[in-house]
């Protein structure tokens, strides 16, 4: 089954790869027969997306594939996640990818740079490359390679760019080319942290804000290749920058519940120091209290009109989303939603019906 912009499409490509900024194509092999699925993901995401022979041979173990692709003009974003082991498909014990002389026909020359949760090898321009889970490797579509998995059903999350866009700024990205980028290098975790929070958003973003996302992405490619110089330095005061920022946020939106939630606690789990966290957020208007505050008191909205809360007294909503006290919290509230918490609930719950 393929999916190209909510619309599903069964047994047929389109056309054409998603071309429009905002374009997105989905596929799984959910609901195939168990012969066809290899087949399927073989032909697809091998021949169709990445333009690659894929070897892959039977075993009879379970498989299912789950994949995304979105596409921006100079940017491709491609992410697959493997389904639970209990799906009833076929699966592959381990595949070969090949781009072969022939395909290089297609005129795909961008760089790509490949994330995979599980260890596999790779061969290009002369030099072999040895990956464990998480680790990274750019590849150039413009040269014969190959790439072999151990194990099928990885969570795999690539990023494809023109390569004379990259040159820009890292001239000699050919050396850069099947060379070995460790899972904990700072910017290729940003880089996973920042599309990962941008993914299901992005596509409904104005033009302009998915016009930024694609220069921040190229920024964080700059700097996993390792430019130098005034690339390095503009790359990380824009993407490098926004990705930290995003990042902060995340955190923020894990930790916000925990009562002894704090800027130094953040700062810790970021690697960070305190001042750094709260400068960045200070740069766009905001501050660590206003963010976790914001956050608990639109967790206590969605909770006091949640019937599977209603059995909660407001005090304990207000412990339940970080609130260490009940007359703070009411405050707070009151502030926020020009009301009280027990109003806003009886108001959520007339509207309701309840």
């Amino acid at each position: 089954m393929m999916m190209k912009n909510d619309q599903v499409i069964h047994g047929q490509l389109p056309s054409a790869p998603p071309a429009a900024a905002g374009n997105c194509l989905e596929f799984s092999t959910a609901d195939l027969p168990a012969k066809d699925c290899l087949p399927y993901w073989c032909d697809v995401w091998g021949r169709y997306i990445l333009g690659v022979e894929v070897d892959a041979p039977l075993t009879g173990e379970p498989f299912f594939f789950n994949a995304k692709v979105t596409r921006f003009p100079g940017l491709m974003m491609l992410h697959t996640r493997p389904a639970g082991h209990a799906m009833k498909h076929t699966r592959s014990a381990g595949h070969t990818m090949k781009r072969t002389r022939s395909l290089l026909n297609d005129g795909n020359g961008d760089i790509l740079l490949s994330l995979n949760s599980r260890p596999w090898k790779g061969l290009q321009l002369g030099r072999e490359v040895d990956l464990m889970p998480g680790d990274a490797t750019f590849i150039s579509c413009a040269d014969v390679g190959t790439a072999q998995s151990v194990k099928c059903g990885a969570e795999i999350m690539m990023m494809r760019i023109p390569q004379e866009w990259i040159k820009r700024a890292v001239p000699d990205i050919e050396d850069r080319v099947a060379r070995r980028i460790d899972r904990n290098n700072p910017a290729l975790c940003l880089l996973k942290n920042y599309a990962v929070t941008w993914e299901q958003n992005i596509l409904t973003a104005t033009p302009a804000l998915q016009e930024t996302f694609v220069s921040h992405v190229h920024d964080l490619l700059v700097l996993i290749a390792g430019a130098s110089g005034d690339a390095a330095h503009m790359a990380a005061r824009r993407g490098g920058r926004a990705a930290l920022l995003a990042l902060i946020r995340r955190e923020i939106e894990k930790g916000a519940a925990e009562i002894d939630f704090c800027l130094p606690m953040l700062a810790s789990r970021l690697g960070m120091s305190p001042r750094k966290v709260q400068m960045l957020l200070e740069e766009t208007g905001s501050s660590f209290v206003k963010e976790v505050t914001e956050r608990r008191l639109q967790r206590a909205q969605q909770l006091l009109q949640s019937v599977r809360y209603r059995h909660l007294s407001i005090i304990e909503i207000a412990y339940e989303c970080g609130f260490g006290s009940a007359a703070h919290f009411h405050r707070l509230f009151r502030r926020y939603c020009d009301t009280t918490p027990a109003d806003w609930r009886h108001q959520q719950t007339t509207a309701d019906g309840g």
